[in-house]
């Protein structure tokens, strides 16, 4: 059992040292090296838990992905599904992109290298299930497309990343969190900017 929890343990910081390098370097700039450099582990136990860097992405991903379920979860227990819960579902989002290193890393291996299971997959389908039930519940107007909504959060999310990147590489304290700001343009798109003539 002590073995087992101690495997368990290494294995958890091969997959967080590999979250900061993918983070820091991208995919392809990532080296087993500095993993294992970053982890304080040889390379001996990081082939013994993983067989490539592919597999160590992979498990970053599986990490990403079991972090956003567990927050997706706990935002449709506390709002009624539809634009409300959409907004804090993306701004939670926001929040697991500024603070989780393996979900900034997972999202930028969205790009890097794409495959299946990506970090997008964990989560866009339930903001197209919330745009579909606003629709239904009348929140949207009439004529307002969820699919055009749908892109509209994934591109909101993708900024997001954007900020959180710079703002965990020491960007202004003065600017607010990531999630606060992504809640802001929320309030922007669904009031609307432009004045009534």
């Amino acid at each position: 059992m002590v073995a087992q929890e101690r495997s368990a343990r290494t294995r958890q910081r091969l997959v967080h040292a590999a979250a900061v390098e993918i983070d820091e370097n991208g995919y392809e700039r990532a080296t087993l090296t500095r993993i294992c450099k970053y982890a304080q582990l040889s390379i001996g136990a990081l082939t013994f838990h993983f067989n490539s860097k592919r597999d160590l992405a992979d498990a970053v991903r599986a990490d990403a992905r079991a972090l956003t379920n567990d927050r997706m979860k706990q935002v449709a227990h506390g709002h009624a599904p539809g634009l409300d819960c959409l907004i804090h579902l993306t701004g939670e989002l926001a929040h697991l992109l500024e603070t989780e290193v393996v979900v900034r890393s997972a999202a930028r291996l969205e790009r890097d290298c794409p495959g299946d299971g990506g970090w997008l997959e964990s989560w866009l389908p339930a903001v197209r299930c919330l745009l579909r039930e606003a629709q239904r519940s009348e929140e949207l107007r009439p004529g307002v497309d969820p699919q055009v909504m749908t892109a509209l959060a994934v591109h909101l999310v993708t900024g997001a990343e954007t900020f959180a990147r710079a703002s965990a590489g020491g960007a202004d304290p003065h600017l607010p969190a990531v999630a606060t700001q992504l809640e802001r343009m929320w309030e922007v798109v669904l009031r609307g900017a432009v004045a009534t003539p």
